[in-house]
Order: C-alpha cells, then structure tokens, then sequence
C-alpha cells in the first residue's frame, strides 16, 4: 500500500508541470529551511557542550 505521501506524489506526476514544480518549490523550500534550522540548533548545541568541555578541562 503506498503512503499518503507517495499517493500525492503519484497524483502530482499525472498532473501538469505547474503542480508539480510549485509543488516541489514549496515542499523542498520547506524540507531545506527546516533541515536548516535543524542543523544550526544542532551546531549551537554542539559548541556550548565544546565550550562546557573546555571549561571542564582547565
């Protein structure tokens, strides 16, 4: 059984070019700045415990 997502995707392929691109445009734009936010939150996470580690070690 194929997810909601694929069905969707699915549906676009048979769709006209339009849908597709503005929906690639608004689901990949959205997938980017979200894995974007991630990883800084990740990175800034990642150096406060640098930065805690450091003060451990002196």
């Amino acid at each position: 059984r194929p997810t909601q997502h694929q069905k969707y995707i699915k549906l676009l392929d048979s769709t006209d070019n339009d849908l597709n691109n503005s929906y690639e445009k608004i689901f990949v734009k959205n997938t980017n700045n979200e894995l974007l936010e991630n990883y800084s939150n990740i990175k800034e996470t990642d150096s406060e415990t640098d930065n805690e580690i450091d003060s451990e070690n002196k």
